[in-house]
């Protein structure tokens, strides 16, 4: 039961990151590629992680003050 879980958090996690990744190429891509188009590409997931991570930071440096 714990694999299953633990695996569904996973792919969850992993799905999140492609649609991420895929919304913010669309925004600069979208004259050009469909959505359907630009999710099927490669780096989705990386450009996903690094936005996250972007977001994350950017919310530590405001609340540091």
């Amino acid at each position: 039961m714990s694999d299953f879980l633990g695996q569904f958090i996973f792919d969850f996690i992993t799905q999140s990151f492609n649609h991420i990744g895929a919304s913010i190429k669309w925004i600069f891509l979208r004259n050009k590629l469909s959505y359907k188009e630009i999710l099927k590409q490669n780096w989705n997931n990386r450009i996903g992680l690094f936005f996250i991570i972007l977001i994350i930071l950017l919310i530590m440096y405001l609340t540091s003050y």
